[in-house]
């Protein structure tokens, strides 16, 4: 699910060396109830700075409950983490000047940092714990950009947007950046932007780096989609193997059953002992432990949906502009089922000769919502036969095709 911003929980401040105006207290014309302390915490909570300009958008401001660093909303903190130390808060982008975007990350306590973390066998540093990546859909265009998340998170975002641009804050930005801007070992470089800042600093409870705008596009923050996530790092055991060993996990620390153990100066490419627990199962499970929205509980709707056996999603948070939409698309209607073949009748308005086998669409439920994705396995006449490779094929009733199937 995709929620754009209420306009009537956005803040305006006026700029320095422009008058408010004034209205005359006798007049209830302009007078505005202001909500209530209970109901704008629970509420969609977004700055926004206006330049000079009313077209240039100066800041974006979101935040985030406090105590829903628990993923779908079961995960715990490894045995010797500082509790809460992964909870966000917020996160701020701020256009200081027509050349830099200052990003902030806000965490609800001060950032956890561990001491003398040996890097290799020559190098020990301080760092802080956990990663956090920021998403930003820049175009607002539906079925555009990237919807799943980078490599290791096990998570994608929600809705029919995509990030073009993905900035990444590790304790341990070079080796993180060998593999995720790379196309060669990160496909997803090639198709979107991956940015792995080096400079970014510790302040209290707050992570800070300064980025290019030209990253944002033409009209930084005139219209963005933001989605934060917040996961563990693994990085003590990197400098005993390649970097390309931690394709695996991807520097991501892993989530288990149960919470691990801290402590051990040597640990598992995946972070073990010192895991994050409570993914049951533990099947197709999104190793990321908070994310940002302002809407309590709608982060653990979206990450659980890997209980279902769907992809776990993250949401995103529209400023500026409203959640991307896409024209109606032509679907089919399932007539059969065995297994996880099922069968279904193709509408007049859709090509047959361009289904070829092994093509991907998406799986429907009677409220039209994606449950599943299936392959197509043939066509015959007006006959489509496809097979669920992903979610459950008792959930799907109808087939959608994308719009280059129309005829």
């Amino acid at each position: 699910m995709i929620n754009a911003i209420p306009p009537s929980f956005v803040k305006l401040r006026v700029p320095r060396g422009v008058r408010r105006p004034r209205f005359h207290r006798a007049s209830r014309r302009f007078a505005v109830k202001k909500p209530s302390t209970r109901a704008a915490a629970s509420t969609i909570a977004a700055l926004l700075v206006l330049g000079c300009a009313p077209s240039t958008l100066r800041t974006v401001d979101v935040q985030d409950p406090h105590g829903d660093d628990r993923g779908p909303g079961t995960y715990a903190y490894p045995e010797g983490y500082p509790a809460g130390g992964f909870d966000l808060s917020g996160a701020r982008l701020e256009l200081r000047d027509d050349a830099t975007v200052e990003l902030s990350v806000r965490f609800a306590t001060r950032v956890p940092v561990r001491r003398g973390v040996r890097l290799a066998q020559d190098l020990v540093r301080d760092v802080f714990l956990p990663t956090v990546d920021v998403y930003l859909d820049l175009d607002g265009e539906a079925d555009s950009g990237v919807r799943e998340l980078l490599p290791g998170r096990r998570a994608r975002l929600s809705g029919r947007g995509g990030w073009e641009l993905a900035v990444v804050l590790s304790p341990v930005p070079a080796r993180v950046a060998e593999l995720l801007e790379d196309p060669a070992s990160n496909p997803q470089a090639a198709a979107a932007r991956v940015v792995v800042p080096r400079n970014v600093t510790v302040r209290a409870n707050r992570l800070i780096v300064s980025l290019p705008a030209t990253l944002f596009g033409a009209a930084p923050l005139k219209r963005v989609g933001l989605a934060v996530v917040v996961t563990g790092t693994v990085y003590d055991a990197t400098f005993r193997t390649e970097v390309q060993a931690q394709v695996r996990t991807w520097f991501v620390r892993e989530i288990t059953p149960k919470p691990g153990r801290c402590g051990r100066w040597e640990e598992a490419i995946d972070g073990a002992p010192c895991t994050f627990g409570g993914c049951g199962t533990c099947s197709r499970h999104p190793r990321v432990i908070d994310a940002l929205h302002p809407t309590a509980g709608l982060q653990e709707e979206a990450m659980s949906r890997y209980v279902k056996g769907l992809i776990a999603e993250v949401p995103v948070v529209y400023v500026g502009r409203p959640e991307p939409s896409a024209p109606e698309l032509p679907f089919a209607q399932v007539v059969e089922r065995r297994g996880a073949i099922l069968t279904a009748r193709l509408p007049g308005d859709v090509d047959p000769s361009k289904l070829a086998a092994g093509r991907l669409l998406d799986g429907l439920d009677g409220e039209q919502r994606i449950k599943a994705t299936v392959v197509v396995v043939s066509v015959v006449s007006k006959t489509l036969v496809v097979r669920v490779v992903d979610g459950k094929a008792s959930d799907v009733t109808t087939v959608r095709f994308p719009a280059d199937l129309r005829l």
